[in-house]
């Protein structure tokens, strides 16, 4: 799988297996090329050349369309920019998302989600008045509310202090474990490569190393100082 903007590709000659039910690291630095991985294996973006599968369809012999089907049926997002709306509340930016599954009794519930990342007495507070550690808490309760099959988060932790990355990503692991969730995440913290069990390090638009974690271990196990 290969991908090229202006000519100059960012991606070389990648090529890799995600498992149903694991809980994948995708780490490098700024400028790897990892958010582009991620934006291929997701469907939100097709290779150049190659093949790309997912849920048993090539994603780059699909239309619009049929990408856009694939993505709201399977799929839950976590981008670097929250998209959240602004004039809406916390919980009204996150119910509109559970339009888009149509099994809903997958959905997770609202206020369930709003404690368990410390936000459920912000729950009526406009989106504008949010932190940005807020903010990508509602971010993520959002991704996480329709319970999706495979779940991409593009550095999920990235604004917010440690005891809210141990409390996100301890909802990461408990959502992997209770509903085999596959879990994808994009990070340059090399804490969060120790919650993983496949692991893959990007550099230079190249996969340098792809591997499984036998050491895995919980939130609480790690030192995050």
């Amino acid at each position: 799988m290969t991908n090229g903007y202006s000519c100059e590709h960012i991606l070389k000659d990648v090529s890799l297996k995600i498992k149903k039910g694991e809980f994948v690291v995708i780490y490098g630095p700024s400028g790897s090329g990892k958010t582009t991985l991620l934006t291929l294996i997701s469907a939100l973006d097709r290779p150049s050349n190659g093949v790309c599968y997912m849920f048993n369809k090539n994603t780059i012999s699909l239309n619009e369309s049929q990408l856009t089907k694939l993505r709201s049926e399977h799929v839950g997002y976590i981008f670097q920019q929250y998209g959240l709306l602004t004039e809406l509340s916390v919980y009204d930016n996150i119910k509109l998302a559970t339009s888009l599954q149509p099994d809903k009794k997958k959905l997770l519930d609202i206020d369930e989600l709003l404690k368990s990342v410390d936000l459920f007495p912000h729950k009526y507070k406009k989106a504008s008045n949010l932190s940005g550690g807020q903010a990508q808490r509602v971010a993520i309760c959002r991704a996480l509310v329709r319970n999706p099959d495979i779940l991409y988060g593009d550095e999920p932790t990235g604004a917010i202090h440690i005891d809210a990355t141990k409390q996100i990503m301890n909802i990461f692991c408990n959502i992997n474990q209770k509903f085999k969730t596959t879990v994808v995440i994009v990070t340059h913290n090399e804490k969060i490569l120790e919650l993983g069990d496949h692991i893959i390090k990007v550099d230079s638009g190249k996969i340098i190393e792809d591997y499984i974690n036998k050491n895995k271990k919980t939130v609480a196990e790690i030192s995050w100082e």
